[in-house]
Formats: C-alpha cells, sequence, structure tokens
C-alpha cells in the first residue's frame, strides 16, 4: 500500500522523497469542457486520472491551503477519495469522516448514516481514477428489500368470509391445474392441461359432435364436406378422406384435433401429437356409443355441461326408439355402394342403427366392418327391403343381384352414414319408413329391374 501511495505521489510536481504531502496544496478540480470531472493526481500537465483519456488539462488557479487529512502516516497519509479518483476533490465519505463520527437516529450506533438514495451513485462507485463512467460500471439503484414476514397476528385478523373464498379459490387453483382429461373411442386417454380453445375436426361427423357440445365457436378448421352446422360451411378446410393439411393446422395454432379413428392414419396422428395438437379418435361401434363421445369431447373443449345435456337426449331419444320397436325384426339388406356392392358388418354403427329401427341385417355374421358382396349370394338371400344412403343409385347395381322385387328406402347420407348426433335421427327416419304399411308394394322397375322408393335424382327410377 505505502509503494502504491509514493507512485500516486510522483505525479505532484517538484515531487521529492521524504516530503509530506500535507505540506502542498491540492490541486483544483474543475470540470472538463466535454462535462466529465478530471481527476487526475497531477498539476496542469495532467492528463486525466487514468492515464488514458486523451487531452490537455487546463492551468488552475491556487486554491486555499488544504486542512491535513485524517489518519495520515509517518511517510505522509494520502487520502483515498471514494468514488472521486485518485487525488480529485473529498468525497462524501471524507467530509463525513471530518465531521465526526454521527450516531445512528434509532439504534445509537456510530459510523451508521441513514441510507439516502444519492449514496449508490456518490459514494459507492468502486475506487478507480479518471472519468467517472469511463472504466467503472454504470452506477445503478440498489435492489429493493425483500418483504418482511407477515406478522402472527395477521392470520386472524382476516375475516370468516374471506378465509372462506381464500379457500375456494386455492381449490379452484389445484382443479385447474390437474387439466382435463377423456377417453377416446380406442380407449386412449388423452390429457390437455386446459381445455382447448383452438380446434380443428378431420371428420364431418366430428365437426358435428364438437358444435353439439355448445363449443362451436372454438373450432377454427374443419375437414371437407363438413356441412352442418351451416357455421362449419365457412370455416377453412385442413383436410379430406385422402389427407391432412398439417402445415395449416399448426398455422391456425390447434391444441386439438378431433378425428375419425378409420380415416386417419397412425403416421399422421404421430405427427400431429409431435407438432403439440392433441388428437381424440372417435370410433363408434353403436349409437349409443354417440352419447358417450359427446360428454368426452364436451371435457376437452370446456363445455362439460353442453355435452352431458347433448349426450342426455340423445339417450332419450333411443330409449323411445326402442319402446316402439316391433318384436319381429324385418330383414334388411345394407348396401353403402353400388359398385362394387359392398355392404356393412355387425359391429358397424349402421348396423346397429339398423336393429334400433327394427330391422335385421341379412349379412349379419361377417367379421369385418366393411364387406364385398357377391351378387350371386345376393340374389340367393332374396332381400325384401334394400336400405342405403341417398348417394347409392339403384341403376347402379349389377342385374344379377336379382334386387328387381326388393323394396329401396334411400336415406340422407348425414343422417344414416355419419356416426354423429344425428344417427339417432336416420335410425328413427328408418323406421318409420320401414313399417309404413303403405310403402310395403315395391315400386315399379326401372333399369336392371331395380328402382328406388323416392326415386332418382330427377324423380325418376
Amino acid at each position: 500500500m505505502g509503494a502504491r501511495r509514493e507512485l500516486a505521489a510522483r505525479a505532484l510536481p517538484g515531487f521529492r522523497r521524504g516530503a509530506r504531502l500535507r505540506d502542498r496544496r491540492r490541486p483544483a478540480h474543475r470540470p472538463a469542457p466535454g462535462g466529465a470531472g478530471l481527476r487526475g493526481l497531477g498539476g496542469p500537465d495532467a492528463r486525466g486520472g487514468c492515464g488514458t483519456v486523451p487531452g490537455r488539462a487546463r492551468r488552475l488557479p491556487p486554491r486555499s491551503p488544504a486542512p491535513p487529512p485524517r489518519g495520515g502516516g509517518a511517510a505522509g497519509g494520502f487520502p483515498r477519495a471514494r468514488g472521486r479518483g485518485l487525488g480529485g476533490g473529498r468525497s462524501r465519505g471524507a467530509r463525513q469522516r471530518r465531521a465526526g463520527p454521527r450516531r445512528h437516529p434509532r439504534r445509537g450506533h456510530p459510523g451508521r448514516a441513514r441510507h439516502r438514495p444519492g449514496n449508490a451513485a456518490r459514494g459507492d462507485l468502486p475506487r478507480h481514477g479518471g472519468l467517472r463512467g469511463a472504466h467503472a460500471p454504470a452506477p445503478g439503484p440498489r435492489p429493493r428489500p425483500l418483504p418482511a414476514v407477515a406478522r402472527a397476528g395477521a392470520v386472524r385478523r382476516l375475516s370468516a368470509p374471506a378465509a372462506a373464498l381464500l379457500v375456494l379459490a386455492l381449490a379452484a387453483g389445484a382443479t385447474g391445474a390437474a387439466g382435463v382429461e377423456a377417453t377416446d373411442g380406442l380407449g386412449r386417454t388423452v390429457r390437455l392441461p386446459q381445455p382447448a380453445l383452438r380446434v380443428v375436426t378431420l371428420a364431418p361427423h366430428t365437426t358435428e359432435l364438437v358444435f353439439a357440445t355448445g363449443c362451436g365457436a372454438r373450432v377454427v378448421g374443419v375437414s371437407a364436406w363438413s356441412d352442418h352446422p351451416p357455421a362449419a360451411r365457412r370455416l377453412p378446410r385442413v383436410g379430406d378422406a385422402f389427407r391432412v393439411d398439417l402445415e395449416r393446422i399448426v398455422a391456425l395454432r390447434a391444441e386439438l384435433a378431433v378425428a375419425w379413428a378409420s380415416g386417419l392414419r397412425p403416421r399422421q396422428r404421430a405427427r400431429l401429437e409431435a407438432l403439440g395438437v392433441a388428437v381424440y379418435l372417435s370410433a363408434p361401434r353403436r349409437v349409443a356409443d354417440v352419447a358417450r363421445e359427446l360428454e368426452g369431447v364436451g371435457r376437452l373443449v370446456g363445455c362439460a355441461e353442453g355435452g352431458r345435456r347433448a349426450a342426455a337426449r340423445l339417450r332419450a331419444s333411443l330409449a323411445a326408439l326402442a319402446a316402439r320397436r316391433p318384436p319381429q325384426p324385418v330383414p334388411v339388406l345394407v348396401l353403402v355402394s353400388a359398385r362394387p356392392l359392398l355392404t356393412v358388418g355387425p359391429r358397424h354403427f349402421m348396423a346397429d342403427a339398423v336393429r334400433l329401427a327394427g330391422g335385421r341385417p341379412l349379412f349379419d355374421g361377417l367379421a369385418t366392418d366393411v364387406a364385398r358382396l357377391d351378387p350371386e349370394a345376393v340374389a340367393a338371400r332374396r332381400p325384401p327391403v334394400v336400405v342405403a344412403p341417398d348417394s347409392v343409385r339403384p341403376a347402379d347395381v349389377p342385374a344379377a343381384a336379382g334386387l328387381g322385387r326388393a323394396r329401396w328406402i334411400r336415406l340422407p347420407a348425414a343422417l344414416i352414414a355419419r356416426p354423429g348426433p344425428r344417427l339417432v335421427e336416420g335410425a328413427r327416419l328408418l323406421a318409420s319408413r320401414l313399417h309404413d304399411r303403405s310403402a310395403a308394394a315395391p315400386a315399379a322397375a326401372g333399369p336392371h329391374g331395380l328402382c328406388s322408393q323416392e326415386g332418382g335424382e330427377d324423380g325418376r327410377c
């Protein structure tokens, strides 16, 4: 420390080894033309406290002799200024030492002054020489102290109603943190941290599922052929039966995708989940399964109560339909395509709708959901009634099927071929036509001896 002081003192003009610095005049301190003060050690020929700032200092007029610093040593006590650079004027701390120790206003400890906002900017900078801010870090406000611990009596002052509200709020927060979950049609558990605010539907019947819960406003994208309710027709298309537009789904910031298990490939599902989109797979086997999916989708989209109400209405309609079902079922051939000739198996939702309506599918022993039929095998069964969506044209059925004397009941495809909330309406419509005595006789024959009960698209067979 003594060598450091001696090196600093060598910069003074007229330096003599062994001389006491208290006999010398202190250099005057004036701000530089740029606004920063020069805190050098020397006199008129000083160039800055650090020796790295270019420029010439102006010759300063002499000042009155300064009093000797307190606590000087035998080698000549060189005063240390806090935050002023080496040799620059006295700091606030030095002035306080000159005035004597101060008593703390509260505890009475000497030397503990009241903290003021300016202390951090004036007296707490590192002890560097030169221009303030040129080499020292920029001063900033001290961190605010942490809040004190609440007094023990604060809890006792909380009123009973306020305490009850606090408990309810904490319980609600804990419930919300758990998120929502539902089991989809394949038995998978779909979990979300919170109900989805942005939903895409990848099949027409899943579009109807979400809208039936009352949360249709959260649907931001739908698949092709989503035409019900009418509001769905105005939404962006994000795919069809053959592809899924992943880029558009990501651009729409979807959180949940409600898809048909038979229409979404495993690779597409994996890519959606990798992109952060949860996937609910709809796979109803019976009409009653639609009610369960309404409840599950309702929980995931934040309309649990709406989903429960829609499911209750559907179950009530099923109960009323079962109460009117005749004891003797009518043999029915269910067709979903004419070329090729396709029918459904016993575990298909259309077969369940036919049974609810009082019919019995002829090919009720198939092992698959959809199977191709041999026209000769159909002719051997001689079905009295053919049930098909209105997209199947009787004129397209091969003549070898022998359906010339059969009665055709064609229903809107949206009611009988979509496993959505309106499937029960298709079953009710089928029941009314299947047991209508006035329509028991076959219609006039058309091409290949076939004709639809309602006629073709142009009103003819």
